[in-house]
Parts: structure tokens; C-alpha cells; sequence
């Protein structure tokens, strides 16, 4: 009888520990996903990548839509994106509370960069500033402000080559509710980073797409003042490229901008 009843207390503790797991949602390996908020704002923003980046404290982020996103850490760009949803991508096969682990070599293949040792700086750079940053979303879908850091915590091996990273257990109210945006991996990795990328995830992240002003883009993306001169180029020559990697069909400037994806059905 004391046997059984362990045998009953451990299968108990089990299932408490399976029920206290929290995970991501599940997606493809062709995808990557966001949540809505994050793809819809200027946190990862557009500008350009030579610029110097500015170290922001509790500030408001340009957001399209409802909601409000204040953010403390030095400034994110596309190229920060595209290593977190590499590693949100690697996070969602387990708790978020497990530890992601991964060489060097593989993730900067997974997101195409190069393997020299100025790839490894950049990689490290960007997991610097991700593991340095508080981002609070506030949305009536959430009924709260959230509040996480983009990466908890990262360490590497003495030599470089390996490497683990922590995600915030929090990160999942963030997609609740299917609130998220899934991406196609390897049309983003074709485009340009900046307005390109920042399109392809804002894009991607409604059902159907509607009509948007270019004032709307710029400010969305964050775009300097320097920028805003030249957006309506930048903006045609992003829509080309999204041309060109299958993701629009077609699209036209006519005060604001219409697209058709190539998903989309007529």
C-alpha cells in the first residue's frame, strides 16, 4: 500500500510539473513569430543600420494601432529581430524556463550571416543588447502591462563556440490568444534589413492588409528625420524586393499604399 501511494504521489508531482510548464505556441520550421504588438511598432525599427545607436530610458515607442509600448535599453534594429526570432524559434520546442543552447557556428548559419569573427561580434552585440533591455506593452487584449526583458540572460563557453540563452517565462502572455504574426523565414533572409523586413512582419500581421498612409510606415518603422525625406523611395524600393521573394503580388502608391500579398485571395 506505501508503494502505491508513492507511486500515486510521484504521478501527481509529474503532472503538477508538466501543468506548471509554459511554452510558446507551435509554428513551422518555415515561419517565425512575434507577437502582433512588437511587429506593428518601432521597437525593432527600420533605421539605418551605419547610424549610432541612441540608449533609451522608460521611452514611448512608436506603435500602429491600440496599446502603447514604453522600452529602457539601447536601440533595436532589424538585425536584433532577426536574432530573436531565431531564438524565440529555437525556444518553442520547449518550457521557456529550460535553457536554449546552440553553437555560434549554427545560429549564424540558421540566419545567414557569415562565420567570420566579425559575425561572432555581432551576434554577441546583439544578444548585449537584447539581455539589457525592459520593454512594457500595454493592449486591451492583454488587460495589462507586460512587462519583460527581450532576453533574460545569455551566457558562452571561454573559446565562443557554444552558447546559452534564457527566454522570460512572461515572454508567452505575449502571445496569447494567437495574437502573433508568423513570417516566412527565408523571404526575410533574402530582404534587405530595414524598411524591407519592417514591412514583410507589419504586412504580414493582418488578415488582409489594409490601405496605409506613408506618414503612417515612417513613423511605425521609426524613421529619423533624415530619413522621412527620402521614405517614399526607400518605401518603393522595399515593396520591389517584396516583389521579387514572392511575398507581394503587387502593391501601388496613390496617396497611401495598397498591397495584394501573393497569399492573398482575389
Amino acid at each position: 500500500m506505501e508503494k502505491i501511494n508513492e507511486k500515486v504521489k510521484k504521478l501527481q508531482e509529474l503532472a503538477e510539473s508538466k501543468k506548471a510548464e509554459v511554452t510558446l505556441p507551435q509554428w513551422s520550421d518555415a515561419s517565425r513569430a512575434a507577437p502582433n504588438e512588437i511587429v506593428r511598432s518601432a521597437l525593432f525599427n527600420a533605421r539605418n543600420k551605419n547610424k549610432e545607436r541612441t540608449y533609451l530610458k522608460n521611452a514611448d515607442i512608436a506603435l500602429i494601432g491600440t496599446g502603447r509600448i514604453r522600452y529602457t535599453g539601447e536601440e533595436l534594429r532589424q538585425d536584433d529581430e532577426t536574432v530573436w526570432l531565431q531564438i524565440l524559434h529555437m525556444a518553442k520546442d520547449k518550457p521557456l524556463e529550460d535553457i536554449i543552447e546552440f553553437s555560434a557556428y549554427s545560429i549564424l548559419k540558421s540566419l545567414g550571416w557569415g562565420t567570420t569573427a566579425f559575425y561572432y561580434k555581432k551576434l554577441e552585440d546583439s544578444l548585449n543588447r537584447m539581455s539589457a533591455t525592459n520593454v512594457v506593452i500595454e493592449s486591451e487584449r492583454l488587460g495589462k502591462a507586460c512587462g519583460v526583458s527581450i532576453i533574460r540572460k545569455y551566457e558562452k563557453s571561454g573559446d565562443g563556440s557554444n552558447w546559452r540563452v534564457w527566454i522570460e517565462r512572461e515572454m508567452k502572455h505575449l502571445f496569447d490568444g494567437s495574437f502573433y504574426t508568423l513570417t516566412e523565414w527565408q523571404q526575410r533572409l533574402s530582404l534587405p534589413l530595414g524598411i524591407a523586413t519592417w514591412l514583410h512582419a507589419y504586412l504580414a500581421s493582418h488578415k488582409k492588409p489594409y490601405d496605409i498612409k506613408i506618414e503612417t510606415i515612417v513613423h511605425g518603422a521609426g524613421l529619423t528625420m533624415s530619413e522621412k525625406k527620402h521614405a517614399t523611395e526607400k518605401i518603393k524600393k522595399a515593396l520591389v524586393s517584396l516583389e521579387e521573394v514572392g511575398f507581394l503580388k503587387s502593391w501601388k502608391i496613390d496617396g497611401k499604399l495598397s498591397v495584394q500579398r501573393a497569399s492573398d485571395q482575389a
